[in-house]
């Protein structure tokens, strides 16, 4: 495994952000100036769905994020403002056109790093409630993602640090970046649950 490495920090910092702004309501928030804010959406019913959905919002923002900004098309949005559109036309569709997305972007696979299919797939078990049944089995966790705290950022980061990858972007630890994920997950819900092995502070490191 001397071949491998961890994900960059500052992308592994991004992913806790994006994570933390979905998780404490504060993703759709209205442009300086705006006529039509979207910060009073409230999107908790839609990325609580157990369905695709907290995957699509990791997919949508994985295309373009590490585009250059001229290849880009529908006014060159950031992949910020390509998530926050499309969630807020989930949210209200009739005050909000959703944008026209690439098939690229609304892919949940295929991505050009594989570190990224790994990551939507992510989203999409812990959105769906799915996420390493042996180790949430029972559990109705999706719920408490979005009670206003930062608990999607701290499961994120878990992945995000743990994971592993290739040269070539080929993820080589997936499920075990997965696993600790949600150990930190059940440890959060169920205080008296005991991790195996414990642990260690890079794993939750916030970067």
């Amino acid at each position: 495994m001397s071949d491998t490495r961890p994900l960059p920090p500052g992308t592994r910092s991004d992913l806790r952000f994006f994570a933390f702004y979905l998780g404490n309501g504060t993703l759709l928030l209205p442009a300086y100036g705006a006529d039509d804010p979207v910060d009073e959406l409230d999107y908790t019913e839609i990325v609580t769905r157990y369905d695709d959905t907290i995957g699509r919002l990791f997919a949508i923002l994985l295309d373009g994020y590490h585009r250059p900004p001229d290849d880009r098309d529908l006014a060159s949005l950031a992949p910020y403002d390509r998530v926050e559109a499309w969630l807020a036309a989930q949210c209200d569709p009739a005050r909000h056109e959703p944008p026209s997305l690439t098939d690229a972007e609304l892919a949940l696979a295929g991505f050009d790093e594989g570190w990224k299919d790994a990551t939507v797939a992510f989203g999409r078990r812990l959105g769906r409630g799915t996420l390493v049944p042996d180790v949430l089995d029972g559990l109705d966790y999706v719920p408490d993602l979005f009670k206003g705290g930062s608990l999607p950022e701290a499961v994120v980061m878990v992945f995000a640090n743990v994971l592993r990858i290739g040269s070539d972007g080929t993820p080589v630890n997936a499920g075990h970046a997965e696993r600790r994920a949600a150990q930190w997950l059940r440890r959060y819900l169920e205080h008296d649950y005991r991790v195996d092995p414990p642990f260690e502070h890079w794993e939750f490191e916030l970067l």
